[in-house]
């Protein structure tokens, strides 16, 4: 793999498709698709979708193959990737002090310390990324697909604060590169990872009023607090929230959402599942998370699996108490969630008595 002259690797071929009855397998690397190099999964994709195809492409025992192929142009070949990009992952240039990769224990998957910032892969997989790594070519390829939505990682919108988020002092202007993207009609996800004393507060204030001005691009605003794990070392020193301290984000997210429902039907900023607990607070009921458009960033995570849970118990009781004998069972969870997970089993016992 390079980046001048990318390939895609197959991992798939499904049965019956286009692909298999020309013959691709697993391990055929795809050099170039009606003439062109594909970096990418959003090029391939593009190409894919035309009615007449030429592939390029090298077999697994280094036969070459050009394949000319005429088809619908809703049929796709039929096959799947290692990845979603071909010609390498754009790398992060921050050095994020709250980064959870630098606390990964040693001795893990290589995967888990990838630090991507990727604007590929925000479109194609929802992974946020801050903006700061964007070459000219970037920008223009953002412009010209219009990708749409975009995951943006913005933590603050005052500049030195970001900065100081970020490791960063060349971390940029991050209103100008949003300004820019809603220029160009784009659609974007936001997220703030907040530190105590750094972002929240009068900081969290000012981030929430200057992202509320690009809506409707702007689609949701996720407040996350900073993980920390016990393998901080050598890092800038963080703590968690105290439950004042995330009583506090949760009034300044409320009135937000207040504000935003009065003026835009949608309440855009929704705090982690985390500051609830952090907090001591119940959960807001399951419809006012809206779409649950941030569900991956632990946003309404918790009230959805609660509904889901006495759903299917009420659907499972629906007949009557099921029958066969007494079973224990045994739910491993985290410290934060024990306590909510006491809650149904309260509700299981009263309607499976013996369970």
């Amino acid at each position: 793999m390079s980046k001048k002259n990318p390939v895609a690797v197959i991992a798939s071929v499904a049965p019956n498709s286009l692909a298999s009855r020309l013959g691709l397998a697993a391990g055929d690397r795809i050099h170039k698709l009606n003439g062109k190099r594909i970096p990418d999964l959003i090029v391939y994709q593009l190409e894919e979708a035309q009615d007449k195809l030429d592939i390029e492409v090298e077999k697994e025992n280094g036969e070459y193959w050009e394949l000319e192929v005429e088809k619908e142009e809703e049929e796709g070949l039929g096959v799947t990737f290692h990845t979603a990009v071909f010609d390498g992952i754009k790398p992060c240039r921050n050095h994020c002090i709250f980064c959870f990769v630098d606390q990964m224990p040693p001795g893990q998957r290589a995967s888990l310390y990838i630090k991507d910032d990727d604007y590929r892969l925000s479109f194609l997989q929802g992974s946020y990324i801050t903006l700061t790594n964007l070459t000219d070519a970037d920008w223009q390829r953002i412009a010209q697909f219009r990708l749409s939505p975009l995951y943006i990682s913005v933590h603050a919108t005052d500049l030195k604060v970001r900065s100081k988020l970020l490791g960063n002092e060349q971390a940029g202007d991050v209103l100008a590169y949003l300004q820019r993207l809603a220029d160009w009609g784009c659609h974007f996800h936001a997220q703030a990872v907040l530190c105590p004393g750094i972002n929240d507060g009068a900081v969290l204030e000012k981030t929430i009023a200057d992202l509320g001005k690009f809506w409707p691009n702007l689609r949701t605003l996720a407040l996350v607090p900073v993980g920390l794990t016990r393998h901080r070392t050598r890092l800038t020193p963080l703590r968690k929230f105290e439950p004042p301290e995330a009583t506090g984000v949760l009034e300044i997210s409320h009135c937000a959402q207040q504000r935003f429902l009065s003026l835009h039907g949608s309440r855009l900023v929704f705090a982690a599942d985390e500051f609830y607990l952090q907090a001591g607070q119940d959960f807001p009921p399951l419809e006012t998370y809206e779409d649950l458009l941030q569900l991956e960033n632990g946003v309404g995570l918790w009230p959805l699996f609660k509904a889901q849970f006495l759903q299917a118990l009420t659907k499972a009781c629906g007949g009557g108490r099921p029958a066969g004998k007494n079973r224990n069972f045994t739910v491993i969870t985290g410290m934060g969630t024990a306590k909510l997970w006491q809650e149904l089993s309260q509700a299981v016992t009263k309607a499976l008595p013996g369970l």
